[in-house]
């Protein structure tokens, strides 16, 4: 049974940063991640092969960072997931290059999963993982 890390924003980071004027892209709206989160998981369950674990960004929040950092180092991933929002937003550039620095730095070995938005991550675990 695959092990995977599945990481984005989250859906209150995402209101913020609209409110700061940050281009957040219209698949970036907070209510539809939220929504389309609350289906993954339930597509998740329902898949029954494969063990989640879930990590939400807030790139404001260095102790956010520091704990996905210990979250990578605390046990072996066959896949992590880096939601399209750390991605897609331009300020979230240099944020989004660390994340994937640290990813293959602490999880040699793992694929790497750029879904889009929520409603992609059960299909990307289904053709890379399974």
């Amino acid at each position: 049974m695959p092990n995977v890390l599945l990481a984005g924003l989250h859906p209150q980071w995402l209101q913020t940063a609209t409110e700061k004027g940050y281009d957040i892209g219209s698949t970036n709206q907070s209510s539809n991640i939220a929504e389309e989160a609350k289906q993954m998981m339930a597509d998740l369950r329902a898949l029954q092969s494969v063990k989640p674990t879930t990590h939400m960004f807030n790139p404001d929040d260095d102790s956010n960072l520091e704990a996905f950092m210990t979250l990578l180092g605390s046990e072996k991933f066959d896949g992590v997931s880096l939601g399209g929002g750390v991605r897609t937003i331009p300020q979230l550039g240099d944020y989004f290059t660390n994340l994937v620095n640290e990813v293959v730095r602490k999880q040699p070995g793992a694929k790497l999963l750029f879904p889009l938005t929520p409603k992609d991550i059960v299909p990307a675990i289904k053709k890379y993982l399974l």
